[in-house]
């Protein structure tokens, strides 16, 4: 659905085509990090483990700019991990770039669904206490072998990868199951079924990992989401995935 994704500072900008209409969008992000020694616990952010080793925030805000029909939208979203991890609108806001205020005709217009999930929620990596942000998930999944895993690593690799492919997809609105089955290509059903598996194994643990991280300073080399830094976390997500397994593995 989107294309020409930049990091610029902490917003990520989007440039989107819905049904011909065109869209800009921008979501807040920071990258962010564990606490430092004596630091205050009340500057941190939520975030929730939604899959191994994969964190996403608990709040995101994001908004929409839609030059023809005149309108910005702002979405406040919120985490939901009570079952399938995926966000839940909490509040839109319209508001008029152009002259008098927003009609309820300009109102139905709008795409609300494309704009609540107009951009991936950052996510970040996690291994024990170190974090990294994972400012491109389509570097990893082009870099797994999905099709050679259960050869190479084994089928508890399997299952957590398939949950990961799976809480993404979820909280970027985007029909979970139906993507584990295209991204391993395997059938409907047995996606279905690995994801079931894998949530019987890991959701548990998952559920009772949550941590406050906080923003790093805005001088890291976080501006685009394909450069050495960015490749590089991406690396180093996808060699801790492999060589971390949760406790409800093997």
């Amino acid at each position: 659905m989107s294309n020409e994704t930049v990091i610029t500072g902490y917003t990520i900008s989007d440039n989107l085509k819905y049904k011909g209409i065109d869209i800009a969008a921008f979501t807040n992000v920071a990258v962010y990090r564990e606490s430092e020694n004596g630091e205050a616990d009340n500057g941190g952010y939520l975030f929730h483990a939604v899959a191994p080793n994969l964190l996403a925030p608990s709040i995101v805000e994001t908004s929409c700019v839609i030059p023809e029909l005149g309108v910005r939208v702002e979405a406040d979203l919120q985490l939901n991990t009570f079952a399938t991890p995926k966000y839940d609108v909490w509040k839109y806001a319209f508001s008029s770039y152009l002259a008098g205020p927003v009609s309820m005709a300009t109102i139905n217009k709008v795409p609300l669904d494309v704009v609540a999930h107009a951009n991936l929620p950052l996510l970040h990596g996690y291994s024990g206490e170190e974090v990294s942000a994972l400012l491109n998930w389509g570097r990893v999944l082009e870099s797994v072998p999905f099709g050679e895993l259960r050869e190479k690593v084994g089928f508890d690799e399997v299952l957590k990868w398939a949950l990961r492919v799976y809480a993404v997809a979820s909280v970027s609105g985007n029909p979970p199951t139906k993507t584990v089955s295209e991204t391993f290509g395997v059938p409907l059903r047995t996606a279905s079924y690995w994801v079931k598996k894998a949530k019987a194994k890991f959701e548990h643990e998952l559920r009772h990992d949550a941590r406050v991280l906080y923003p790093n300073s805005t001088d890291a080399n976080y501006f685009d989401v394909d450069n050495a830094d960015t490749r590089a976390a991406t690396d180093w997500f996808i060699d801790i995935a492999y060589k971390q397994p949760m406790k409800g593995g093997e």
